[in-house]
């Protein structure tokens, strides 16, 4: 018998880490230092390998916080297959775009997720799933909002 056990929260693994600080050297060589620093979440969207409907999904649940300053947000894509209009309306400095999938191609992140950060510190990393995603995305605007 083999029991599979996952979970979209606490995760602060090897793995998650990693990530992270992937992440945090993209930016570095785009000469933005201390990207995570003040941030309560970066959330990533990619029209490359991701579910398409949880993209769109958790775009349109971000939306409303397109003005947040302690939620970046990646965008990777040209809007062929997700329809990203509301990150290209007006210019912001929380948001980064990324028409070529140079972020994707350098962290390799493919799919749509986002990193929560508590007092600083990396706390949980979420891959968004059609399964989880109700979930997933409560999660976010959750965290977001306290």
């Amino acid at each position: 018998m083999l029991l599979l056990i996952t979970s979209c929260g606490g995760n602060n693994n090897n793995e998650s880490e990693v990530l992270t600080d992937k992440i945090e050297h993209f930016f570095n060589d785009k000469g933005i230092e201390n990207v995570f620093e003040n941030k309560r979440a970066f959330v990533f969207f990619s029209g490359e390998k991701s579910c398409v409907k949880c993209t769109e999904s958790l775009i349109a649940e971000m939306n409303p916080y397109l003005d947040s300053t302690d939620v970046l947000f990646m965008v990777s894509g040209r809007g062929a297959v997700i329809d990203i209009s509301s990150f290209l309306e007006k210019e912001r400095e929380n948001v980064f775009l990324d028409p070529y999938y140079k972020f994707s191609k350098t962290v390799g992140e493919n799919n749509s997720g986002y990193i929560l950060f508590n007092n600083g510190q990396l706390d949980t990393v979420v891959h968004v799933n059609v399964k989880d995603l109700v979930t997933q995305i409560q999660l976010l605007k959750r965290h977001i909002q306290n």
